[in-house]
């Protein structure tokens, strides 16, 4: 569902801009303000939604482990919510104030243009080679570009010939009022949106300069030295201009009122940053942002008391810092926590130091011990064209009894065009998450080679006989007409015979099947193998007369069957999927209130 929320959010933002442009078309300066209203809160909390399950889609069934990484294709959908979400709080700014009108008009019509630019970008192809997410180039380049003219000319025009038409307050914004500190808002947003639109046109600076510029080759790094300060500020304006008033302000009054909440907060943040041993500056800034956040605007919700109606911003805020302290918490503290197991470094080919130190080796029905788990690749079931890896999770307590126990089932897709697909599984507690993925597994194409025939050994045995094979005893049990093997699919007209063989060696045991089969008057004799002690058997021949059964076995290389596996856990992070409720809660009141109000 996340595809379609999110581009009911690019294409609603086409309403605000229809408005904006009949307000100064007929020049209705005020009017078209009052209308856009629920518009634009619907058209944020679309985009804020389906932001946000791409986020939790690309946390449950993507395998870089995480839910934003920063990706050009993720970029694009975030560009128009950052000018969208400036946009809607000039415009409560200017409908108390008279201030910031101007602003509204580009940040709303923006908003729109950003969602034809995304489209270009993730539709033209031009970001095929920086993006998991962007199309190859479909044809479609001219027409998008069209696109893109053909609605910035016209807003540009409007913009430069009714600009010095609006009449706006003489008086400058006080350092001391609501109004002033939204508009900082805003352009902190707009330093947000500058830095990702920046870094993800590179390609389109590439096509257009002829440049050859590359984009930062650790992009988490590159955005988060910039976004967390963005965060940071933001999550500090939220905290404090909800007690200013408009237009103006007593200074003393607000310092008073928001002292207490202050104390409270920092003594909050104190604790956090000790609990959660948090020893990088920007992050304790982070932390303070955070909790500010929320503790300023539950007390902001607790002065407008019984007025529900006037509750969404204050519960966006909320929600919004929430999020902030659950995607500090989830990133700072996120352990790998197969790291330097016991079986790591085994892994070989195709896994560099780093992954070797990060993965663990688990061989099937053989336990390992994880960090107060024990471990264990239980098997696998394909259900094309995925398969699935059962693991088998067990904690136990001092006492060594079981106190917990549960499975996850990680599966690999093998898709035709992508190629594997490695798909995480993950257990979901109130205070952390683990998460699993199968990032290597053994090559069971082998088991399926064809064997020369020259292979074969042919033996004639009578039940409880027993067969020597280097190691490996076959012993011929019994012959039924019920064949209990999936894998065989009969017809009615088939007459089939299950000859049952118990193979094992000094440590394992398998109960192995062969079928005899006689399908339109031919025999289709079926094998058995046990790829773990590389044997492989026919029935080569039932003889009734002599209670005998002639075997075709085959000695091939054993297939070791094995995972390789990363463990994750993510502390805390339901708080960042709870703020996230909140802050659309928090939207939804906003709407109903403005639907009201006009």
């Amino acid at each position: 569902i996340h595809p379609p929320v999110l581009f009911l959010g690019f294409a609603s933002t086409v309403v605000p801009f229809a408005y904006a442009m009949a307000g100064w078309w007929k020049k209705d300066f005020d009017g078209w303000t009052k209308a856009v209203w629920p518009w634009a809160l619907f058209s944020g909390v679309a985009l804020t939604t389906g932001i946000m399950m791409g986020a939790a889609w690309a946390y449950e069934a993507l395998s870089f482990g995480g839910y934003w990484a920063w990706d050009p294709v993720e970029n694009a959908s975030i560009m128009p919510w950052l000018t969208l979400i400036a946009g809607l709080h000039t415009l409560l700014a200017y409908r108390h104030s008279g201030h910031a009108q101007k602003a509204t008009y580009v940040l709303l019509g923006l908003s729109f243009l950003l969602v034809l630019y995304a489209s270009f970008l993730t539709r033209s192809g031009i970001l095929g080679e920086s993006s998991v997410h962007a199309f190859t180039d479909l044809g479609l380049g001219g027409q998008l570009v069209f696109n893109i003219v053909a609605f910035i000319i016209p807003f540009v025009l409007f913009f430069i010939i009714r600009f010095n038409q609006i009449q706006e307050p003489e008086k400058e914004e006080k350092v001391a009022s609501r109004e002033f500190w939204m508009f900082i808002g805003a352009l902190v947003l707009l330093v947000s949106l500058f830095q990702i639109t920046f870094t993800t046109s590179i390609p389109v600076f590439n096509k257009l300069l002829g440049t050859n510029w590359a984009p930062p080759a650790n992009a988490v790094q590159h955005y988060n030295k910039v976004q967390v300060w963005i965060a940071i500020l933001l999550g500090l304006l939220i905290s404090f201009t909800q007690f200013l008033r408009y237009k103006s302000s007593d200074v003393n009054s607000f310092l008073k009122e928001i002292a207490i909440n202050a104390l409270v907060a920092s003594a909050v943040t104190g604790f956090c940053i000790w609990y959660f041993e948090i020893s990088i500056i920007a992050y304790w800034f982070m932390m303070l942002a955070g909790v500010f956040a929320f503790v300023f605007n539950l007390q902001y919700l607790y002065k407008l008391k019984k007025n529900i109606i006037n509750w969404g911003g204050s519960i966006a805020h909320v929600g919004f810092g929430l999020m902030l302290v659950g995607i500090l918490i989830s990133s700072y503290k996120q352990k790998v926590i197969t790291s330097n197991s016991p079986t790591s470094g085994l892994m070989g080919k195709g896994f560099d130091e780093s992954m070797k130190r990060e993965n663990m080796l688990l061989m099937k029905n053989t336990t390992e011990k994880l960090q107060g788990y024990e471990i264990t690749y239980v098997g696998d079931s394909t259900s094309e064209p995925n398969t699935y890896y059962k693991v088998k999770y067990v904690k136990r307590n001092a006492d060594s009894t079981i106190a917990e126990q549960f499975y996850l089932y990680p599966n690999i897709q093998e898709n035709k065009k992508m190629g594997s697909v490695n798909n995480p599984s993950t257990r979901h507690y109130f205070s952390k998450d683990i998460y699993t993925i199968v990032t290597a597994t053994a090559d069971k194409k082998k088991a399926d080679a064809p064997v020369n025939q020259k292979e074969y050994k042919f033996y004639k045995v009578k039940k409880g006989d027993t067969i020597n094979i280097k190691g490996t005893k076959i012993i011929f049990q019994n012959i039924s007409n019920e064949v209990l093997r999936k894998d065989v699919m009969l017809q009615n007209s088939d007459v089939a015979a299950s000859v049952r063989c118990k193979v094992y060696n000094s440590v394992n045991v398998f109960d192995v099947e062969p079928v005899y089969l006689i399908r339109n008057s031919m025999a289709v004799p079926i094998e058995a193998k046990v790829n773990e002690l590389g044997i492989r058997i026919f029935v080569n021949q039932i003889i009734p007369t002599e209670n005998s059964v002639e075997f075709a076995i085959a000695e091939t290389e054993p297939i070791v069957d094995y995972i390789t596996l990363k463990a994750l856990e993510f502390p805390y992070i339901n708080l960042l999927w709870i703020g996230t409720i909140v802050v659309i809660l928090g939207f939804l009141i906003s709407i109903l209130r403005r639907i009201n109000l006009k």
